[in-house]
């Protein structure tokens, strides 16, 4: 189990050492957030304590206007001076992480200047969000406590907003294996006034619910970098710019690959899964998948080195440093994130139960049903395995008079089969009603054979392959 301690600091001094209680056991520190992190990690496995800096802090430890522009410009320089200037306050433990934050509004230094931060609550989320994702990468089992206890509470809002979202990534990622994703709770501590010497701390679980829905909407992406709050000109400049050659054909591929197979779930029709190519899936979706990760992660880095940090000077001689940033919308890119982790388990999915098998062989319906029964549970998709178990059910009433080695068209097997004339009907009419109203098998274009006592199924996708391919892509059109 890899376990983290986050606390967003609100100031670098002026905290005394207080005993805090969890469990029974106390512990002095200053901080709350260290003495959550020693109880945790004396229970075992491996814990990190996190500090996140918001920008602003260089107002506080700036030496001078030119000192404070020189840590807004380089991350590591300002990480390694909050690192320093924390050490008194977290002396009673050594192992401790800061990561920077971005900033919001005027911040006064008492060396007579002002920091400016020129941005948006959405570029904050965006950006704690890939922070989060980052830490705890391809970990399986995940804890994390938030102690809300410091920070402004605009950060503390947006932390925990960003928390939401790593939490439905993490789920969608597992969510056809039935994963339980990462688990968060919130850590809260009576408040610590002046004379106050022991505080009890209480945990919360944070959780939210991750539902089998497209992150994307229905309308196609027209460029990666949709998610920015730019238009026109502008935008097109930041195109060329920074969205490298065949990077949106890329996530297009991906997205167009996630959006039919999700449907070939959502929708029922599970045969499609035997068909590769119908799909766009191959022995390298996993690395495409990945591919498209880093595409946007890189992305997002790109527009952050586009940030500009400009010195001004005001009539009364306060000088102004303004950091101003390409405006984002969080939930667009977010979305993109969700849509990547969701391709990830469907694909994870085909390969255990499709990779490899030749569609030319077919399917037997025990093992369609036993392995889209399982699924459809994972997903809480009561009705498709319902209707799934009944359209196998009828196909397994008819094929009773295959014989062995024999293969023909379902809608001629029901012909031959006067007892379920009546289904003959289904195929008259909306044919893409029809195949989405059976399970996908459409008597016309399925093929059944009986092998070895037992039967299978396969598409007749010379006549069907584009048809279904646009079937899949806009099921409600």
């Amino acid at each position: 189990m890899v376990g983290f301690v986050f606390q967003v600091l609100g100031a670098l001094k002026g905290y005394g050492k207080v005993e805090y209680v969890i469990g029974g056991k106390g512990e002095k520190s200053r901080l709350s957030s260290i003495a959550i992190y020693k109880y945790f990690a004396s229970k075992g496995g491996s814990w990190r304590l996190i500090f996140f800096a918001p920008e602003s802090l260089a107002s506080n430890i700036a030496e001078d206007v030119d000192d404070a522009k020189r840590l807004l410009e380089d991350k590591e320089v300002f990480v390694e001076k909050v690192y320093f200037n924390l050490k008194d306050v977290v002396s009673e433990c050594s192992n401790y992480e800061v990561k920077p934050m971005q900033s919001i509004g005027e911040y006064r230094s008492s060396k007579n200047f002002v920091l400016k931060f020129d941005n948006s609550i959405d570029n904050v989320k965006g950006d704690l969000f890939l922070t989060f994702i980052d830490l705890i990468n391809d970990e399986k089992d995940v804890k994390i406590i938030f102690d809300v206890s410091t920070g402004l509470n605009i950060y503390v809002a947006a932390f925990l907003d960003s928390l939401r979202s790593c939490i439905v990534y993490k789920k969608l990622s597992d969510i056809l294996q039935g994963g339980k994703g990462i688990s968060v709770e919130l850590a809260f501590s009576e408040p610590v006034m002046r004379g106050t010497n022991r505080v009890n701390v209480t945990f919360h679980e944070y959780d939210v619910k991750a539902f089998f829905e497209l992150p994307i909407g229905k309308k196609e992406m027209s460029s990666v970098l949709d998610f920015l709050k730019v238009y026109g000109r502008e935008k097109e400049h930041l195109v060329r710019k920074l969205v490298p050659r065949g990077s949106s054909l890329q996530m297009k591929r991906c997205l167009s690959s996630l959006r039919k197979s999700f449907n070939a779930l959502k929708y029922n029709v599970p045969l499609t899964f035997l068909y590769d190519d119908v799909l766009g899936f191959d022995e390298n979706i996993g690395e495409r998948v990945s591919e498209c990760r880093s595409i946007l992660r890189k992305l997002v880095e790109n527009i952050e080195k586009q940030k500009e940090i400009k010195l001004e000077s005001t009539t009364g001689g306060i000088e102004i440093i303004h950091v101003k940033r390409i405006p984002i919308n969080s939930k667009p890119l977010i979305n993109l994130f969700f849509s990547i982790s969701l391709l990830e388990g469907i694909a994870r999915f085909w390969k255990r139960n499709f990779q490899g098998k030749d569609p030319n062989e077919g399917i037997s319906l025990e093992d369609l049903e036993r392995i889209f029964s399982n699924v459809y549970d994972s997903l809480h998709l009561g009705l498709n395995k319902r209707f799934l178990s009944r359209d196998l059910t009828a196909i397994r009433n008819i094929a009773n008079g295959l014989k062995d080695e024999e293969e023909t068209v379902l809608r001629d097997l029901k012909h031959q089969n006067e007892q379920l004339s009546k289904s003959r009907q289904i195929v008259w009419g909306d044919e893409k009603r029809n195949f989405f109203a059976h399970s996908g098998l459409l008597d016309n274009y399925t093929l059944i054979k009986k092998k070895g006592g037992r039967i299978f199924l396969k598409y007749k996708l010379e006549h069907f392959g584009e048809k279904l391919k646009g079937w899949l892509k806009n099921p409600e059109d």
